[in-house]
Order: structure tokens, then C-alpha cells, then sequence
């Protein structure tokens, strides 16, 4: 079965491609989905807030009365950039497995940044944890259904993941968070259906963690209950700070 429609996903990519050539996204420019000049001209985002009550702060760690068992969401972007916006939605719904590339370079060099400005405040300001180890942080992308992934063919988060690992030279692990109930998408739920359809969705099949700080990949981030419930896993199975790091917020 697995087999067919991994033959099926080439027949439509094959079939896109001669009816929908690569354009890029922003200027029509043939042969890629977003070239350089208009990859440098998505509004990539500076000030940070706390993911609940959206207080600037310097890293997206969550206020003392919003924590819960997720440290902040570290975010690159807003899904309010239309070009991004329409870059994530080709990724993940059109199969555009090819923007992987450009979305995964934009997040490392965006990561980088924010690494330099740490460490340039490392005396005047408390870094978190995970940026004060960066180099001893797990990386672990938010895993898809395999219902999901089966339909999709890969799973975006990881593919914007291990660029990032191989830069950094970080660990990375896609084996054992799994994402064991198949849910309603979140993108058009309440921020209360969301907490509760995301509920008991996830295990981790590892050995225990030992206080490792762990950095979460994914796309796209609304309420940040998906990675809130991801967190709230690997604490209970012994992670030290659990963040997120993601593309766009919506």
C-alpha cells in the first residue's frame, strides 16, 4: 500500500511539473520556488514575545504567569508575510518538497543571528539555558501521524530540521518522539479545540534525557499547543529546557 502511493505522489509531482512549472513564488523567475532576492525581501522578525500574552522579550520565553511546560517559541517570521505564507502553504499542501531548501537555509541564518546577539549579551543579560549549551541541545522535529505522513510523503519539520543540525553540528533525533493519534489539523480550530484535539497525541520511545536542553523544529506555530504538549512529554521523560523554533506565527 505504502508502496502505491508513494508512486502515486511522483505520478501527481510529475504531472505538476508539466502543467505547473517551477515559478518562483515572488517574481515568476523560472527554474525554483523562491530565489535569493526574493528570499532576503520576507520580513524576518527581530523582537520576540512571549507566545501567550505577546510581552516583547528577547528570546520568545514564556512570562512567569503564561509558562507552561514549554520554555518560549523562538519565532523567524509572521505568517502575515505573504510570500512566506504562500511558501509554507505550497510546502505542506502542494507538496513543493523543494522549498525545504531555501525555508531551511532562511531559518539557519536566522538562527545564527539570534546566536550572535546572545552571545554578545551573555553578560548583561540571564540567557536560557539552551542558548547559553547551544552546541550540547538536541534537535527534534515535531512528528507527523503516520496516517499524515504517508499522505504527504515527508514531514516538513524534519526536512527544515536536519539542514539545521548538519550546520550546527547538533544531535539530532527523529526516531523517538512519535505522534501516536491521528488529529483533526489545528489550523482551523478554537485555541480551546486546539489544547484538547492535541491532547495525548504524542510518546517518547527513547531512553531517558537527562536534563538535556532540547530545541523543537516545525513550520508554523498558532497557540503553541502542539509544542506545548510535545514539551510536556519530553519533561515528563527527564528533558531540561524544551523550546520551539519555527518558521512563522499565525
Amino acid at each position: 500500500m505504502q508502496r502505491i502511493i508513494k508512486q502515486a505522489q511522483r505520478l501527481v509531482l510529475w504531472l505538476a511539473d508539466i502543467v505547473f512549472p517551477v515559478e518562483c513564488l515572488g517574481c515568476g523567475q523560472s527554474g525554483q520556488w523562491l530565489c535569493l532576492s526574493c528570499l532576503q525581501n520576507i520580513s524576518w522578525r527581530i523582537i520576540q514575545t512571549c507566545p501567550v500574552c505577546l510581552h516583547p522579550n528577547l528570546w520568545g520565553e514564556y512570562c512567569d504567569h503564561c509558562y507552561q511546560s514549554l520554555d518560549g517559541i523562538m519565532v523567524a517570521s509572521s505568517y502575515e508575510d505573504k510570500l512566506l505564507k504562500q511558501a509554507i502553504k505550497d510546502y505542506k499542501y502542494h507538496l513543493a518538497k523543494e522549498l525545504a531548501q531555501p525555508l531551511s537555509t532562511s531559518l539557519i541564518v536566522w538562527l545564527g543571528r539570534l546566536l550572535q546577539e546572545s552571545s554578545v549579551l551573555k553578560d548583561k543579560a540571564a540567557l536560557p539555558k539552551l542558548l547559553e549549551y547551544f552546541n550540547h541541545c538536541l534537535i527534534i522535529p515535531v512528528p507527523l501521524s503516520r496516517r499524515r505522513q504517508a499522505w504527504r510523503g515527508f514531514n516538513q519539520s524534519e526536512l527544515l530540521a536536519r539542514p539545521l543540525a548538519d550546520f550546527f553540528n547538533l544531535d539530532l533525533d527523529c526516531q523517538h518522539l512519535k505522534r501516536i493519534k491521528y488529529s483533526q489539523p489545528q489550523v482551523k480550530l478554537t485555541k480551546q479545540a486546539r489544547l484538547i484535539n492535541i491532547q495525548k497525541s504524542f510518546v517518547w520511545q527513547g531512553q531517558n534525557l537527562n536534563q538535556r536542553n532540547i530545541l523543537l523544529i516545525d513550520d508554523l506555530t498558532t497557540t503553541g499547543a502542539t509544542l506545548s504538549e510535545c514539551a510536556k512529554v519530553l519533561k515528563r521523560h527527564g528533558a531540561g529546557e524544551v523550546w520551539g523554533l519555527v518558521l512563522a506565527k499565525n
